[in-house]
Formats: C-alpha cells, sequence, structure tokens
C-alpha cells in the first residue's frame, strides 16, 4: 500500500486499506500468540476477577432485552440497536460500541 501511494496517489480510501491490514494481521498475531485463550470466558488477560452477570436471571434477561431494543439509555448505543432493528445493518462502529457495551 504504502509502495503505491509513492508510485500513485495516498489519499483516505490507500489511509483505510493500510489500516485495516494493519488490524488483521495485529490479530492474526495475537490469536497465535494467545492462542485459545482468547476465546475463553476470561479472556487471554485474565479478567476472572471480574463479576458477570447470571445469564439465567431475570435482571439479566431484562437488561439484554433493553439492548436489543435499544433502550438501554446510552444514546449512541440505543441508535445503534435501534437502527439494526429497523434496517438490519448498522455501520461497523455502532456495531464495535453495541458490542462492548453488551
Amino acid at each position: 500500500v504504502r509502495q503505491y501511494e509513492q508510485r500513485k496517489v495516498q489519499n483516505r480510501s490507500t489511509y483505510w486499506v493500510y489500516h485495516e491490514l494493519i488490524m488483521r494481521d495485529f490479530l492474526a498475531f495475537s490469536c497465535l500468540g494467545w492462542g485459545v485463550r482468547l476465546f475463553s470466558r476470561d479472556g487471554p488477560l485474565d479478567s476472572s476477577g471480574h463479576r458477570w452477570r447470571d445469564p439465567a436471571s431475570d435482571e439479566t434477561r431484562q437488561l439484554f432485552e433493553k439492548w436489543t431494543r435499544g433502550l438501554t439509555g446510552y444514546p449512541f448505543i440505543d441508535a445503534g440497536m435501534r437502527q439494526l432493528y429497523e434496517t438490519g445493518w448498522m455501520p461497523h462502529l455502532l456495531r464495535q460500541g453495541g458490542a462492548a457495551f453488551l
């Protein structure tokens, strides 16, 4: 990408191609380094001290329902979840925010 930018053009599109390739490689090497720990409940950095919600509790189910309907009280998250509900898709920053919120 950098060679192409030097020979042809450097613009917003080439920036994003480069950025996405860097992220792809970072995640690939992270997977190699962390192995199956990446997919464990406590994650690769051991968050075992974190208090997880009981997925079977009424409170957790109610909070999940609010999240899916865009009723969390956090406007950015709610906008993304409502857009997903109405249109079937949402932009990638909203996907990341919504997933992290959950």
